[in-house]
């Protein structure tokens, strides 16, 4: 059977039975023995804490507080990074235009990320396609461009239609920062898309 006042009894006993007095010479041997023993930095009590008083909060201790900053810097400046950190070119993304054609069909260009981006350009319907007797009126060519301040210059080792095709073929596209639209060599317009 256990009974409730376990504890009060225990205690009772365990004074009653200590010897209260301290033990001969108790005082100078604790004198000479930490005498001869250096004090631990304030950082390393700082860091462990003091074991004299309760543990500090991490608000109330400055090395947990500078810890805390310096993660929390370095969380930023992850997610900064990840989130596109580095400068990007203006002609990054997806474009389309309007040719002034007669043709008038839509063109696009996919432009990625970098300064020497891959480039993708597409002619739903080129008029040079069917005047040239090619089955598949698309025009389409891929190239490596240079930025270059606000211009993006291409060369299209091959490019054009099914069949009729071209080699080398140039094109530039100069960025209008007020606009914010590209105008070719036509001078031809071409919105971002996404």
């Amino acid at each position: 059977m256990i009974r409730d006042d376990l504890d009060r009894q225990l205690a009772s006993h365990l004074h009653g039975a200590a010897d209260l007095r301290q033990p001969e010479g108790l005082v100078d041997h604790v004198v000479n023995r930490t005498a001869t023993i250096r004090p631990r930095p304030a950082w390393v009590v700082a860091l462990r804490g003091n074991v004299l008083r309760p543990a500090a909060s991490v608000a109330s201790n400055p090395v947990y507080r500078l810890v805390a900053v310096a993660l929390l810097v370095l969380v930023i400046l992850g997610l900064a990074l990840a989130a596109g950190g580095a400068p990007r070119s203006p002609f990054e993304g997806r474009w389309i235009s309007v040719t002034v054609d007669t043709d008038g069909s839509t063109q696009h260009v996919v432009i990625g990320p970098g300064w020497n981006p891959e480039v993708v350009y597409d002619d739903e319907f080129s008029a040079l396609c069917q005047a040239s007797g090619d089955a598949d009126p698309r025009w389409h060519g891929e190239a490596r461009g240079t930025v270059t301040d606000q211009r993006l210059a291409l060369v299209f080792a091959e490019a054009g239609c099914t069949i009729w095709r071209v080699h080398n073929e140039r094109l530039a596209f100069d960025y209008d920062p007020a606009t914010r639209q590209l105008l070719d060599a036509n001078r031809i317009a071409w919105r971002r898309v996404r």
